[in-house]
């Protein structure tokens, strides 16, 4: 009999270890998973319109991350980017564009022009593929970076004539790096405090942000002693202000806070009030409510047209202090956002005579004079 030797234990293990390592690289890649997905400004979007897109993936490098959603004809169309080159867990943002209400997202990892992963996203879905209505064109949408208590949820019940949706963000890393991603926003608001998410801004979201205003978005920029750590620890601020700010002050009557909000009773412990105010000097645009007296000017609110679009300084923070338990609060940021008073835009679809969009005008009969006559009387 020929003479048969069992290979030894330590032996078979370095057979096996030879062979471990021999192993092409992707027998150990992870598997391609689409973890979570987010869509819109806080989960809020318009059809029609250009909307943010988050997709979290794992097992993923180098793979191209697509979103299928519908047109206005309800046809498929494909919104790609690609994900970075690591297996690990990433975010992967782009840009879609939803046509139809009520239908399904396709969210797919493509490799060598095949799906390698493919989740669906649907209206009250389960966790991390859900899916939330979309907004109608003609609605209002108006977002806000705060870290408390939203400011602007009892504003926008303010405006009967147009639904309005908020959408609070607490993160200022929610905010888009592309101005496309806030052509459905007709708002903006950030609020400056000393705490406040807004420090974290960075020069990419803060130039998108610029971008979306001056293509017609309307910026609103409020605080008070907050405003000197934000121009500080975020680059470009100071440049957007409509002024130069000179530190803060304080403001003991309630008077013209109480006639910008259109309040009709004065402000609980009104005759006790301490309230800071940021000083805007060298300004220019419209200012809407001052509270200075005897030659000096102390203005509260400043609207300055740039671009199509307005950035709007409010001076004081409708957050903390005397300002967050006044009742008419809700009513000033109202008119700061632009939801009521003069320059809050009617609904599109409200019929003849109430805000129909129509362009009436007397003494023009030619486009060019409507138009220019028209752009006088709103800006």
């Amino acid at each position: 009999m020929p003479n048969l030797v069992r290979p030894s234990r330590p032996s078979i293990r370095y057979a096996l270890g030879a062979a471990f390592l021999l192993l092409p690289a992707a027998a150990f890649a992870a598997e391609p998973r689409i973890v979570d997905f987010r869509l819109g400004l806080g989960g809020e979007y318009k059809l029609g319109h250009w909307a943010p897109v988050e997709v979290v993936v794992e097992g993923a490098a180098g793979l191209q991350v697509e979103v299928v959603a519908p047109d206005n004809d309800g046809a498929p169309a494909v919104f790609p980017a690609t994900a970075g080159d690591t297996d690990a867990r990433q975010t992967i943002r782009l840009l879609t564009r939803v046509g139809r209400r009520g239908t399904p997202l396709v969210v797919r990892l493509v490799e060598g022009g095949r799906p390698a992963a493919t989740a669906t996203a649907t209206v009250g879905g389960g966790p991390g593929l859900s899916l939330a209505v979309g907004r109608p064109s003609t609605s209002r949408l108006v977002a806000e970076l705060t870290p408390g208590p939203s400011l602007l949820a009892k504003a926008a019940g303010l405006d009967r004539r147009r639904s309005t949706a908020v959408a609070s963000l607490a993160d200022a890393g929610a905010l888009p790096e592309s101005w496309l991603a806030y052509e459905a926003c007709d708002c903006l608001w950030i609020n400056f405090g000393a705490d406040d998410p807004a420090l974290k801004l960075s020069p990419r979201q803060l130039n998108a942000i610029i971008d979306w205003v001056e293509t017609g978005g309307r910026l609103v920029l409020a605080g008070a002693e907050g405003f000197a750590a934000a121009t500080g620890a975020v680059d470009g601020l100071a440049d957007l202000l409509p002024g130069r700010l000179d530190g803060v002050v304080t403001l003991r009557s309630s008077a013209k806070l109480e006639e910008y909000a259109g309040a009709n009773q004065a402000m609980p412990g009104a005759r006790r009030l301490e309230l800071s105010v940021a000083r805007l000097v060298e300004y220019a645009g419209r200012v809407e409510a001052d509270a200075g007296g005897r030659g000096a000017q102390l203005p509260l609110v400043v609207r300055q047209r740039r671009g199509f679009g307005h950035v709007v300084f409010v001076g004081v923070d409708l957050s903390r202090g005397p300002l967050a338990g006044w009742p008419d609060a809700a009513a000033f940021a109202a008119r700061a956002a632009g939801i009521v008073g003069p320059d809050a835009e009617p609904s599109a679809d409200t019929g003849p005579g109430r805000g129909s969009g129509r362009l009436l005008t007397a003494g023009y009969t030619d486009l060019s004079g409507a138009v220019q006559q028209r752009l006088g009387a709103r800006f």
